[in-house]
């Protein structure tokens, strides 16, 4: 964490001259797409809220969308800081979620949640975009492979999901193993 905040000091330092154009640049630029460009950030953050909202209500446990875009928004930011920060980041900011009456392990089950479906919207959206640079590339045998390792992890990751749900092989190996995950 320290590391990446050094760094963002050192690119602040370093790119003085750049940041400083960035007033005179928007305060040239077309007013109708700094607007739709604002408007489509509000969005983003809506939609990633209600993906919080409806992740924990998929386990039972009721959050508004006020608390829920709190939440993405005090996630997404340290997720900037730190390593795997994605993911990570998902461990972060659970107090208040607790404060109103939702225990840890629904938390982070919900958290669970909201990754894959993240992860498995990037994929959807993206594999559209993938066919058609692979189809306009002659290297496109490494993308091929990159997605296909990326279908295998996300399968991977449901059939544990499911299996521990449904208390069937990865769930007695995962007592076996940790008893007190029960």
């Amino acid at each position: 964490t320290g590391l990446f905040i050094g760094l963002g000091a050192w690119l602040f330092n370093h790119e003085k001259a750049e940041l400083h154009n960035i007033g005179k640049v928007l305060l040239s630029a077309d007013i109708a797409w700094i607007t739709t460009g604002s408007a489509l950030v509000v969005v983003y953050i809506l939609l990633q809220g209600l993906m919080y909202v409806f992740s924990f209500a998929s386990v039972g446990a009721g959050l508004n969308l006020r608390d829920a875009v709190i939440l993405f928004l005090k996630r997404n930011f340290i997720s900037v800081f730190i390593p795997a920060g994605g993911i990570s980041s998902l461990a972060f900011f659970n107090d208040a979620v607790e404060k109103k009456g939702i225990s840890k392990t629904r938390i982070y089950y919900a958290s669970s949640i909201y990754a894959f479906v993240g992860i498995l919207s990037v994929i959807l959206v993206a594999f559209p975009a993938f066919l058609f640079a692979v189809s306009s590339d002659n290297g496109g045998m490494s993308k091929w492979y990159a997605l296909s390792g990326a279908v295998i992890i996300l399968l991977l990751i449901w059939y544990l999901y499911r299996s521990v749900l449904d208390k069937k092989s990865a769930y007695r190996i995962l007592l076996k193993f940790y008893p007190g995950a029960e």
